[in-house]
């Protein structure tokens, strides 16, 4: 995956950034048309590895970047779902979508990352790519680092 970020898509993330403080998040609902060129530009960075399917967390903006690059890319999306302890997929992926790119606004925060690496692997199923969005995100320990991560927002 390309380690270069455009100006233009750093910009339109910024745009759709916010913060009280101690939080940041992507907010979905600013801009239709911004979420659409932001899904757009992580595409064309992920296009390189041929995703078969797009994987994001069950949180609304979460699935609606998901879905804006699964758009531009012709994928669908399952989301991730940690509920009471269970990890799943939904809905579950196709057995023919074995290569499957990540998508999440940070990988830091979210403590099952290790849970969900194991369950794709227990459907046989390959990461080629992971994105994350919000400035300042770190690799997790828990992503191999023959991964290509990508952290979009700038510090």
């Amino acid at each position: 995956m390309s380690d270069t970020v455009s100006e233009n898509t750093r910009e339109r993330l910024a745009e759709l950034t916010r913060s009280d403080g101690d939080t940041q998040w992507i907010d979905t609902a600013t801009s239709p048309r911004m979420l659409d060129e932001l899904g757009r530009d992580i595409a064309e960075l992920l296009r390189e590895h041929e995703p078969d399917a797009i994987i994001c967390w069950l949180s609304e903006d979460e699935v609606l970047i998901a879905h804006a690059v699964a758009l531009a890319l012709s994928l669908p999306v399952s989301r991730a779902d940690d509920d009471l302890g269970l990890l799943s997929l939904r809905p579950a992926l196709e057995p023919t979508a074995t290569r499957v790119a990540m998508i999440a606004t940070s990988w830091t925060r979210y403590v099952p990352v290790g849970r969900l690496f194991s369950l794709l692997r227990t459907q046989q199923k390959t990461v080629v790519g992971i994105v994350s969005l919000l400035p300042g995100e770190r690799r997790p320990d828990l992503i191999p680092t023959d991964i290509p991560y990508l952290t979009l927002g700038e510090s």
